[in-house]
């Protein structure tokens, strides 16, 4: 070991005597008689509630939303009974079929939205990420009208060390590929998405996945998996959208899927032609620790991958492979294929966001972009996301709601677009991939 793994690992060893580790733990097993650890509950959220309210910015909308936990330990297996039963996802999967066929009426379309959370953040209810899933699934309830909505939160050991500010920025990164690259993560996404929208995944009912910092690894390996499948066997889309915000992982992690996009000249469009995202991943401008720390330590990692020397340029520009080894990819200007400005009219194919009276932000395509595909890639004003956690913010959650209004996910909204088409057009005679609405 050399000087400066001693020193990291000391420093680390000394933060966890001073402050204390957290344990790896299930903190939503169903216990008998114990409704707090119930891994599935019905939440109403109420705006007028003081402990959530405020003068200049309420934390819930006035709405309902089913919730739902699965949980994975360090190595990325699932927690199980001692039987060896997933008993979690078994309660997430009851839960979304029990909304879906209701016993007092006919079969409904519902709203699924699945959260694997980041860095520094748990399952329990201490965690900041929890609240901010709940803030998220009261904003987006309140767009769906009658639709019911249920969210599911993974929870992996995101935090090791309570108090902790850095420390364990790289210690999480290994954890967060364990649980990524194992494939009961993968299972686990397919069986919800498929419980919500049926086994072909068409069935009417929509989903959107979001993994936030380190979860965006978690979820980029498993999206990347799903998209591949659907993709050979010409199918609908698992979801209507895959959101990571602020990720920190190398670009490295989806540029093969990347360049398949590219290759084979997928697109995401609606009837009408207007492109949608398929994946769609954004980091603020204010996120020190993917723009800054996280390269910088990759470039120093005794682990990081020998770059490769292209015999010629790549497809965005690059000569070798150290960008994508070192950079993840909404910090890599060769990748960003949008960008989000103040504006008062968006520009062709762009999308508005409006925040106040006075203040509005366009999200338009960038015209020389080398990034053609429906993996849309850029950089976050710091109004929406002020640093890389806080990401559940108000003007944030209005960028989300345009975007999913736009891609005609929400139910109650005045322009909803026509059903999207998940199109390989190349090579020739290739057949659609359609998602339902």
């Amino acid at each position: 070991m050399n000087r400066f793994n001693k020193k990291l690992c000391f420093a680390i060893l000394t933060a966890i005597c001073l402050n204390g580790c957290i344990r790896t733990q299930n903190y939503h097993a169903d216990v008998p008689n114990n409704p707090a650890t119930k891994s599935t509950v019905y939440y109403h959220f109420d705006a007028s509630d003081p402990n959530y309210s405020g003068k200049k910015d309420q934390y819930f909308q006035t709405s309902n939303a089913y919730e739902a936990y699965v949980e994975f330990n360090a190595s990325g297996d699932p927690y199980s009974d001692e039987k060896g039963n997933d008993v979690q996802l078994k309660n997430a999967m009851g839960l979304i079929q029990r909304v879906k066929h209701p016993v007092a009426g006919p079969a409904r379309k519902i709203a699924l939205y699945v959260f694997i959370h980041g860095w520094k953040n748990n399952a329990s209810e201490e965690t900041g990420n929890v609240w901010g899933f709940r803030r998220f699934l009261s904003e987006i309830a309140a767009q769906h009208c009658n639709e019911p909505v249920v969210g599911v939160y993974i929870g992996w050991p995101g935090a090791a060390i309570k108090g902790d500010t850095f420390l364990t920025f790289w210690d999480r990164e290994p954890v967060a590929n364990n649980v990524g690259a194992n494939k009961h993560l993968t299972d686990t996404l397919r069986a919800l998405l498929q419980a919500a929208k049926g086994s072909s995944y068409n069935d009417g009912s929509t989903a959107v996945v979001v993994g936030h910092s380190f979860g965006g690894i978690v979820l980029e390996r498993a999206a990347t998996t799903l998209l591949q499948e659907q993709l050979a066997n010409s199918a609908a889309s698992p979801a209507e959208l895959f959101l990571l915000l602020n990720e920190a992982g190398a670009a490295a992690i989806g540029i093969d899927f990347l360049r398949q996009l590219h290759r084979e000249k997928v697109t995401y469009n609606d009837n009408d032609h207007h492109p949608h995202p398929l994946l769609l991943s954004m980091t603020s401008t204010g996120d020190v620790a993917t723009k800054f720390a996280y390269p910088g330590a990759e470039f120093l990692s005794y682990k990081r991958e020998k770059t490769t020397i292209y015999p010629v340029t790549d497809e965005f520009g690059q000569q070798n492979s150290l960008p994508y080894n070192i950079l993840t990819a909404a910090n890599m200007v060769a990748l960003q294929n949008h960008q989000i400005v103040p504006c008062t009219t968006p520009s062709a194919n762009g999308l508005k966001i409006t925040l106040t009276a006075k203040s509005s932000y366009c999200m338009n395509p960038i015209a020389s972009a080398l990034n053609t595909t429906p993996y849309w890639i850029m950089q976050l004003p710091q109004v929406f996301v002020p640093d890389h956690s806080s990401v559940f913010q108000a003007y944030m959650l209005k960028l989300i709601a345009a975007v999913l209004q736009d891609s005609a996910v929400t139910s109650c909204t005045g322009n909803k677009r026509l059903a999207a088409e998940f199109v390989r057009t190349s090579p020739p005679g290739r057949p659609s991939l359609k998602k339902e609405q």
